[in-house]
Parts: C-alpha cells; structure tokens; sequence
C-alpha cells in the first residue's frame, strides 16, 4: 500500500502480468510481492481534499519495494523514498 493516501486508504492499481500494457491503463508488475516493481509512475489527483478542500497530488515510482515520491507531491512524503506499506490479506 501507497504510505501517502490523505484518508490512508489502500490504493488500488490494476496490473498486467503478460503481453503489452499499452492501451491497458494497467502498470506492469515484476510479479514480485514482496519487492514490487510498478512502471509507469503512479500520479495520484490533483483532487481537492480536506475540508479546506487543498489540492492533493502524489507522484511517483515503485522499485523494489520502495517508493520513491517526486517533488511535485503536494505531501509530507515529498522527494523521500520509503518502503511499501504491509496490506492485510483479509
């Protein structure tokens, strides 16, 4: 799970296992689920979001389990890399 959702819900991104993504809408995935690799970035918004309705933008890469955030994040997360959060397999 992405670390960064403002509400910490999970985030959902279809993947595919073979053949082409394009045309898809889908990432590819290394199959791995302990250390991930998604391509292309993930962009999350820009959404407003809050009750100050502020606009909420992440951007960026999954590599080996770890995220790295781009600086155009609008979050705390920005230009850090960290690890994927653990999912709950119920």
């Amino acid at each position: 799970m992405l670390p960064c959702h403002p509400a910490g819900y999970p985030t959902h991104l279809p993947v595919q296992l073979r053949g082409s993504r394009a045309d898809t809408g889908n990432w590819s995935w290394n199959g791995d689920t302990e250390k991930p690799t998604l391509k292309p970035s993930v962009l999350l918004g820009p959404v407003p979001w809050g009750p100050e309705m502020k606009i909420y933008r992440s951007h960026s890469f999954i590599n080996d389990g770890m995220v790295k955030y781009l600086d155009d994040c609008s979050h705390d997360l920005k230009g850090q890399t960290v690890e994927l959060l653990e999912v709950d397999d119920e």
